[in-house]
């Protein structure tokens, strides 16, 4: 019992000192803790005063900022809404002035309108006035214009025919002067032209349609066209190729027109290739084979030995024909054969 009692007393003297130990602790850390509470409200006072330092020099420079950026803008905008304005100034000035010249035009315009409209007015009323005085010189007779004059008559001079075989830019000519001579219209020109045609030429009025007959210029190119000197040439090449003597013609006719249609179609060569290609196609066109053989055999150099050779051929017995040796027969024939195709290379070398 004793001892409980000492180990009691111990255990108390421990309490009570472990609790003044413990009061101790806890007054010290409750000072030391009232001391961090003054420093965290000093440090919250610092804080907070510093951030509302730093928030108003923010607030202070953003404000500055935006108020130099607003007055930039603005000074800008004014600046841009001068401009406009002055533009829209200007177009103004222009608008008026344009409707200030429209104006001025409209005004001419109607005072043009007017003096047209007088002008009009005024020929009207003389008109009305000489047609009147005209109707009474009429109707009582009177005046020396009224009177019957016989139309004066100008000589006139006689246009001569063309067939086509003839030059057609000299004929033009021709017609163009007594034309002139005889003042006649575009009408008057195409009737005398057509009339004026004959043969070959009286046959174009075929190819051409009604309404065209009395047209002068439509006329004219028609025959430019088939008369003309190229067509010309183009078409006496074509007419020498198919030239066959006729049943009733003789070889002197036939001649003379191989001759005119060689002169037409190959006037731009030297004589004597004309006169070769005019015996040559002379030779061709001569119906009977018996005369045209020997007109090959023959040595001609052009068409003014031709009609002759005929002629003598027509009047010799067929054995002087046949008298020949068969060996100079066939070397007679054949140099003019020879000389025959060396012509009918230069005709056709000319035709291309």
């Amino acid at each position: 019992m004793p001892t409980t009692r000492a180990m009691e007393a111990q255990f108390q003297t421990l309490l009570e000192k472990l609790t003044a130990s413990m009061n101790a602790n806890m007054g010290e850390m409750k000072s030391e803790l009232t001391g961090m509470n003054a420093n965290m409200g000093e440090m919250k006072s610092d804080l907070t005063a510093s951030m509302n330092a730093n928030m108003t020099e923010m607030k202070s420079e953003l404000t500055a900022s935006m108020n130099a950026n607003m007055t930039e803008m603005k000074s800008e905008l004014k600046s841009d809404l001068k401009g406009i304005g002055d533009k829209l100034t200007t177009m103004d000035k222009k608008f008026e002035e344009m409707e200030g010249r429209i104006e001025s035009v409209e005004n001419k315009f109607e005072n043009k309108f007017v003096d047209i409209e007088n002008k009009f007015e005024n020929k009207f009323e003389d008109m009305e006035s000489k047609l009147e005085k005209l109707k009474q010189k009429v109707m009582t007779g009177q005046g020396d214009e009224f009177k019957f004059q016989a139309p004066y008559s100008k000589p006139s001079i006689k246009l001569s025919t063309y067939d086509g075989k003839s030059s057609w830019q000299v004929y033009k000519t021709q017609f163009s002067i007594v034309a002139d001579a005889n003042q006649w219209d575009s009408q008057t020109k195409a009737c005398q032209l057509a009339a004026s045609l004959r043969a070959d030429a009286a046959d174009i009025l075929q190819t051409l349609p009604e309404t065209q007959r009395l047209d002068f210029d439509a006329l004219v190119n028609a025959l430019e066209l088939r008369f003309g000197e190229k067509c010309v040439k183009d078409y006496s090449r074509l007419q020498l190729k198919s030239r066959q003597q006729k049943v009733s013609e003789t070889l002197q006719e036939l001649a003379t027109d191989v001759k005119r249609l060689s002169h037409l179609a190959f006037s731009d060569c030297p004589t004597e290739v004309r006169e070769v290609l005019a015996l040559q196609h002379f030779v061709d066109g001569v119906r009977d084979p018996e005369i045209q053989k020997a007109l090959r055999m023959a040595d001609l150099k052009d068409l003014k030995g031709a009609p002759s050779v005929c002629y003598e051929i027509r009047g010799s017995p067929a054995s002087n024909t046949k008298g020949q040796t068969p060996h100079t027969s066939r070397q007679r024939i054949g140099h003019v054969e020879l000389k025959c195709g060396a012509v009918r290379a230069t005709d056709e070398k000319l035709l291309e």
